[in-house]
Protein backbone atom coordinates (compact mmCIF):
# COMPACT_ATOMS: atom_id res chain seq x y z
CA UNK A 1 0.00 0.00 0.00
CA UNK A 2 1.37 3.54 -0.84
CA UNK A 3 0.79 6.15 1.26
CA UNK A 4 1.55 9.89 0.70
CA UNK A 5 3.19 11.44 4.45
CA UNK A 6 3.72 14.96 5.12
CA UNK A 7 6.28 13.51 7.75
CA UNK A 8 8.02 11.47 5.27
CA UNK A 9 10.81 14.26 4.31
CA UNK A 10 13.04 13.00 2.21
CA UNK A 11 13.15 9.54 1.47
CA UNK A 12 9.99 6.82 1.87
CA UNK A 13 10.02 5.09 4.50
CA UNK A 14 8.85 1.30 4.63
CA UNK A 15 6.45 0.36 7.31
CA UNK A 16 5.91 -3.44 8.33
CA UNK A 17 4.01 -5.06 10.75
CA UNK A 18 3.43 -8.67 10.42
CA UNK A 19 -0.20 -8.31 11.27
CA UNK A 20 -1.23 -5.87 8.01
CA UNK A 21 -0.22 -5.20 4.56
CA UNK A 22 2.99 -3.91 3.92
CA UNK A 23 2.71 0.23 3.42
CA UNK A 24 5.17 2.62 1.85
CA UNK A 25 4.80 6.06 3.39
CA UNK A 26 6.57 8.40 0.49
CA UNK A 27 6.81 12.60 1.16
CA UNK A 28 4.31 14.83 -0.14
CA UNK A 29 5.86 16.95 -2.66
CA UNK A 30 7.48 20.00 -1.31
CA UNK A 31 5.36 22.55 -2.74
CA UNK A 32 2.42 21.07 -0.70
CA UNK A 33 3.86 21.67 2.59
CA UNK A 34 2.20 23.97 5.20
CA UNK A 35 4.67 26.94 5.20
CA UNK A 36 6.62 25.53 2.53
CA UNK A 37 7.37 29.27 1.00
CA UNK A 38 6.57 31.41 4.21
CA UNK A 39 9.64 30.42 6.66
CA UNK A 40 12.25 33.27 6.52
CA UNK A 41 15.79 31.89 6.37
CA UNK A 42 15.11 28.83 8.43
CA UNK A 43 12.81 30.05 11.19
CA UNK A 44 12.46 26.62 12.62
CA UNK A 45 10.90 28.09 15.56
CA UNK A 46 8.00 29.42 14.07
CA UNK A 47 7.37 26.59 12.13
CA UNK A 48 7.27 24.46 15.13
CA UNK A 49 5.77 26.69 17.62
CA UNK A 50 3.92 29.29 15.14
CA UNK A 51 4.12 33.10 15.24
CA UNK A 52 2.74 33.93 18.43
CA UNK A 53 4.41 31.27 20.94
CA UNK A 54 8.13 32.07 19.10
CA UNK A 55 7.50 35.57 19.43
CA UNK A 56 6.45 34.54 23.25
CA UNK A 57 9.42 32.96 23.44
CA UNK A 58 12.05 35.42 22.12
CA UNK A 59 10.68 38.02 23.75
CA UNK A 60 10.77 36.49 27.80
CA UNK A 61 14.33 35.79 27.33
CA UNK A 62 15.05 38.92 29.73
CA UNK A 63 11.78 38.01 31.32
CA UNK A 64 8.71 39.81 30.64
CA UNK A 65 5.29 40.18 32.10
CA UNK A 66 2.31 38.85 30.69
CA UNK A 67 0.92 42.57 29.85
CA UNK A 68 4.09 43.28 28.17
CA UNK A 69 3.93 40.60 26.53
CA UNK A 70 0.23 41.05 24.87
CA UNK A 71 1.48 44.97 24.19
CA UNK A 72 4.87 43.26 22.52
CA UNK A 73 3.23 40.40 20.46
CA UNK A 74 0.08 42.06 19.60
CA UNK A 75 -2.27 39.94 21.31
CA UNK A 76 -4.71 39.79 24.30
CA UNK A 77 -3.52 39.27 27.83
CA UNK A 78 -5.78 35.76 27.68
CA UNK A 79 -4.00 34.57 24.74
CA UNK A 80 -0.56 35.21 26.11
CA UNK A 81 -1.68 33.33 29.40
CA UNK A 82 -2.86 30.63 27.28
CA UNK A 83 0.49 30.17 25.13
CA UNK A 84 2.62 30.98 28.18
CA UNK A 85 0.91 27.96 29.96
CA UNK A 86 1.88 25.52 26.68
CA UNK A 87 5.58 26.61 26.61
CA UNK A 88 5.71 26.66 30.58
CA UNK A 89 4.30 22.95 30.42
CA UNK A 90 6.90 22.08 27.71
CA UNK A 91 9.42 23.10 29.98
CA UNK A 92 10.62 26.15 27.54
CA UNK A 93 9.80 29.02 30.11
CA UNK A 94 8.75 28.98 33.67
CA UNK A 95 6.72 31.64 35.72
CA UNK A 96 7.38 33.69 38.62
CA UNK A 97 4.07 34.74 40.40
CA UNK A 98 3.92 37.54 42.77
CA UNK A 99 0.37 39.41 44.02
CA UNK A 100 -1.13 39.96 40.63
CA UNK A 101 1.75 40.02 38.03
CA UNK A 102 3.17 36.76 36.25
CA UNK A 103 7.04 37.27 35.23
CA UNK A 104 7.89 34.92 32.83
CA UNK A 105 11.56 33.98 32.00
CA UNK A 106 13.04 31.45 29.73
CA UNK A 107 14.71 28.53 30.69
CA UNK A 108 18.24 26.65 29.63
CA UNK A 109 15.59 24.84 27.12
CA UNK A 110 13.83 27.23 25.67
CA UNK A 111 17.47 28.66 25.13
CA UNK A 112 18.87 26.18 23.75
CA UNK A 113 15.85 25.83 21.51
CA UNK A 114 16.15 29.61 20.57
CA UNK A 115 20.11 28.77 19.72
CA UNK A 116 19.32 26.06 17.60
CA UNK A 117 17.44 28.37 15.40
CA UNK A 118 20.51 30.30 14.39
Amino acid sequence: MLIPCYFALHHPVALADPRLRPVLAFPIRTESRLLSGGRAGGDHVTALLGATRASILRSVVGGSTTTRLAKQVGVAPATVSHHTGVLRDAGLIATEREENFARHLITPLGLRVLAADR
